[in-house]
């Protein structure tokens, strides 16, 4: 813009000048100019800049747009401010000198110019408007965008209280089209006349308000929101109306008044149980209690609960326990194990008194143990009953021992007859029959020898017992056992009464046999006894590598009482029996384990 009126001033016959937009500073001079002020360009404009006074009174007087004139040293001065708010330019002062105006055509020429910069200066100004407002626009739907797919209630309401604005959860929720709820007084969605003014003044007296009301929907149905409101000023200060946003929390009321009912009924059982129950963080600073608990640190410590209450540091009676037992109970507990322990109390009016703790970890969400909890009771009671219980069973532990020592001794008794009664038979089958009645009383009195050496009643030890029962077979049959070996297998096994005295007559019958029976003409073998258990079943392996069965024999047939015996204690065991008769004889009798 300065180059084009430079290009035009220079040809004008009048004097002219160019000045910056405050007329502060001479930009350009023309010759006709310089010739006025009578020097070179140079000093024409130093000159002119030191004439503030002058310029002072034509700066006082530019405007935009429009020629003006005004009366300096005697000079007419005409000038024009060319420049705009978006695009500063230059002044051009022209001086006639004797107030005459010339070079109209040349002044055209500077309005022409003047024109076309403001038309493109307007049309700038209209493009940037319409970038302007495009912007807006889009900025404007990307707001209704955010508004309308919120899962929020938004409601914005006028100064006279009449809903302008409502969103698609707001209109879903309460059941309206938008036809027939905007315009309508806000009042028409809240359920109580009440909260409506309490939300209404809130917002006219502190300008906002946060809380929970009571909505009412379309069909009459009321349910509960969380309400964020505040009052909406425009851009020049003006309240204009309000808006809300809310959020539906009928369902979370629902599930909280579960929660809380639910807490009322766990609050009701922690409080109502007999047991002490309470719980204890990492510094073992006590987090919840029960009322027994309280009563407990009373009676047993007289310590008062308060606030804090540390077990480790706050209760004179405990410390010597938390150090010595109970400090170490709870770090097991800290380590995610449980632990269950017995322990004496200090004394209370002279009497001790024992309780039972049950210490487990309390876990957080992300799976760490962060608390213990711990249940006590009372087991004073229960100790003294298992001590009374304890002196009983002693004694009637020693009432069995005489009992078994008698009927052992009884059974002694009838084989010493029988003994005393054989060395008056002289027929050698008697003699038989005698021997190995003795024998049979004498496994029976080996069971009850062993149970009142032993406190265990119960069961009996099989190895111990066979051991002794085959070694008294051996020497009973002295005169046979010379060349005959007994092989022994026996596991160490367990049996209850019931079950040890058959096994011991069989394992006395089938023994007695081979020995009478398997080696004759003073042949030699082995006896071999094999017993083990597998999988809760006992298998009894007995037999012999001696002649065998006579052939054409049936064990079933025969009228032998030692064989009858033993199928008759098989089928008392519940048991299986299986007999081989190749290389000697074998028995193999298997039978399921009873508990001892």
């Amino acid at each position: 813009m300065k180059r084009d009126i430079e290009d035009i001033i220079k040809d004008l016959d009048s004097p002219a000048i160019i000045t910056d937009p405050d007329i502060s500073k001479v930009i350009s001079v023309n010759p006709s100019g310089v010739k006025l002020m009578g020097k070179n360009k140079k000093d024409v404009m130093k000159f002119l800049d030191f004439q503030g006074k002058a310029k002072q009174e034509v700066a006082e007087q530019v405007q935009l747009y429009g020629f003006h004139t005004q009366k300096v040293k005697g000079y007419q001065v005409e000038y024009n401010k060319v420049n705009t708010k978006k695009d500063k330019g230059s002044v051009l002062i022209r001086i006639n000198k004797n107030g005459n105006t010339d070079d109209r055509v040349i002044n055209e020429k500077v309005r022409a110019v003047l024109a076309e910069e403001i038309n493109r200066v307007l049309k700038h100004e209209i493009n940037q408007h319409k970038i302007t407002q495009e912007k807006l626009y889009e900025a404007q739907q990307f707001s209704r965008s955010i508004i309308e797919s919120s899962l929020d209630m938004i409601i914005a309401v006028d100064k006279d209280d009449k809903i302008r604005e409502i969103n698609k959860a707001g209109l879903r929720l309460f059941g309206y089209e938008a036809d027939e709820i905007l315009g309508k007084p806000s009042k028409t969605l809240f359920a109580f006349d009440i909260e409506y003014e309490i939300v209404k003044n809130a917002i006219i007296k502190h300008g906002n308000y946060s809380g929970e009301i009571q909505n009412i929907d379309k069909q009459g149905n009321t349910f509960s929101s969380l309400l964020s409101a505040s009052r909406l000023i425009n851009n020049n200060g003006e309240i204009v109306g309000s808006m809300g946003v809310s959020r539906d929390v009928t369902e979370s009321k629902k599930q909280e008044q579960k929660i809380q009912e639910q807490s009322a009924k766990i609050n009701a059982i922690f409080d109502s149980s007999s047991h002490i129950i309470w719980s204890v963080d990492k510094n073992f600073n006590v987090t919840s209690y029960n009322k027994n608990f309280e009563k407990f640190l009373k009676r047993q410590f007289k310590h008062k609960m308060t606030e804090k209450t540390n077990i480790a540091t706050d209760i004179k009676g405990l410390k010597g326990l938390m150090e010595h037992r109970l400090k170490g109970e709870y770090k097991k507990a800290f380590k995610e194990k449980k632990q269950v322990f017995e322990m004496v109390l200090p004394e209370v009016k002279g009497e001790s008194e024992w309780i039972e703790i049950y210490l487990s970890p309390i876990y957080s969400e992300n799976g760490r143990v962060v608390e213990v909890s711990g249940i006590g009771h009372y087991i004073t009671d229960k100790k003294e009953s298992e001590r009374q219980i304890m002196e009983s069973l002693k004694e009637k532990e020693v009432l069995l021992q005489e009992v078994h020592h008698r009927v052992k001794n009884n059974l002694q008794v009838i084989s010493s007859i029988l003994n005393l009664q054989s060395s008056y038979v002289k027929d050698k089958n008697s003699l038989n029959i005698l021997r190995e009645s003795q024998n049979r009383i004498k496994s029976m009195s080996f069971i009850h020898e062993s149970l009142y050496q032993t406190k265990d009643f119960n069961r009996v030890d099989f190895e111990d017992y066979i051991t002794g029962l085959t070694k008294n077979l051996l020497y009973s049959y002295s005169m046979l056992s010379d060349h005959i070996a007994l092989d022994a297998q026996v596991d160490r096994l367990y049996l209850s009464l019931d079950q040890a005295i058959p096994c011991g007559l069989i394992v006395n019958e089938l023994v007695s046999n081979a020995l009478k029976y398997a080696f004759p003409d003073d042949r030699k073998g082995v006896i071999s006894v094999r017993i083990f258990e597998k999988k809760n079943v006992i298998h009894m392996e007995i037999g012999d590598d001696g002649v065998g069965f006579p052939k054409g024999f049936d064990i079933k047939k025969s009228d032998s009482l030692g064989l009858q015996l033993v199928y008759t204690l098989t089928e008392q065991l519940d048991g299986d029996i299986k007999v081989s008769s190749k290389k000697g004889t074998k028995y193999l009798i298997k039978f399921e384990k009873l508990k001892s």
